[in-house]
């Protein structure tokens, strides 16, 4: 986050693709955790994920990263040291219908911003599932709305989020991120869930305009003015991760509603 990186007068982050996913105000280099996100993390079921980091000997801040289920923590495995939190929802807990070939969301204003619709959880006894899910959404009105108008990505529309999910045979955790509207965001978890026989978590770290990707320069080197400009100089915002590269450049294509798609080859550690 800012305080820490100003605290180590660090401009610039070498070796790195870009940050993949902001963290909910919490930061592994430091252990600070924010009172809110550990309210939100003990509301998590034993079943939910969480993300594990192991650090390299080398290297306190690089390593090897992977979704586990809360309840296979270690007793040494602490939030803000070595575990993540996510807010997620299972695909089958979105509130959305099928309706003469169209998807229908039920959104509603957003609960953390000023502006846009965000789509609903189905209604629940259950305290620990938020009612929204802070992806924003274009929408005119509160209720059920098309998903075709769903389709735009931006600074404030659309996100980032992982899709996580356990194989019934191996019992091995594969996930997936994304960073694109809503619409391609539930197209593509109904798509897992056809292709694996699943129920895909749905998992963000922060929230709506506060989680974008941002991307380094063609050496690997990432500008951190860029993160400071998006979190409004807040010292305790800002931290999270990103992919080492092994070979190549980052390569970048269009697709035909505009979104920007990035690849590059990864090593695991």
């Amino acid at each position: 986050n800012k305080h820490n990186r100003d605290t180590h007068d660090t401009k610039s982050i070498k070796n790195i693709t870009g940050i993949a996913h902001f963290f909910l105000d919490h930061d592994l280099t430091s252990g600070f955790v924010h009172p809110y996100t550990l309210n939100f993390f003990n509301k998590l079921s034993a079943d939910d994920f969480v993300l594990k980091f192991t650090s390299s000997s080398f290297n306190k801040n690089i390593g090897k990263m992977e979704y586990i289920r809360k309840g296979t923590m270690l007793s040494k495995d602490k939030l803000g040291k070595n575990i993540a939190y996510f807010r997620q929802w299972k695909l089958s807990e979105i509130d959305y219908k099928k309706v003469n070939g169209d998807i229908l969301i039920n959104v509603a204003p957003s609960n953390f911003s000023y502006y846009n619709y965000c789509p609903k959880a189905k209604p629940t006894n259950d305290k620990s599932i938020q009612s929204q899910i802070p992806i924003l959404v274009e929408a005119m009105q509160s209720g059920y709305q098309s998903i075709q108008s769903m389709n735009k990505l931006d600074m404030r529309l659309g996100g980032t989020v992982v899709f996580i999910w356990e194989d019934s045979s191996t019992r091995k955790i594969y996930f997936q991120d994304l960073h694109s509207s809503w619409k391609d965001i539930l197209l593509h978890a109904i798509s897992i869930a056809k292709t694996f026989h699943v129920d895909p978590t749905i998992a963000i770290g922060d929230a709506g305009p506060y989680s974008p990707k941002y991307f380094a320069d063609k050496n690997f080197n990432l500008d951190t003015k860029k993160i400071d400009d998006l979190f409004y100089k807040s010292e305790w915002f800002g931290a999270g991760f990103g992919y080492v590269p092994i070979e190549g450049n980052l390569i970048k294509s269009k697709s035909k509603n505009d979104s920007i798609y990035y690849s590059i080859k990864l090593k695991e550690l």
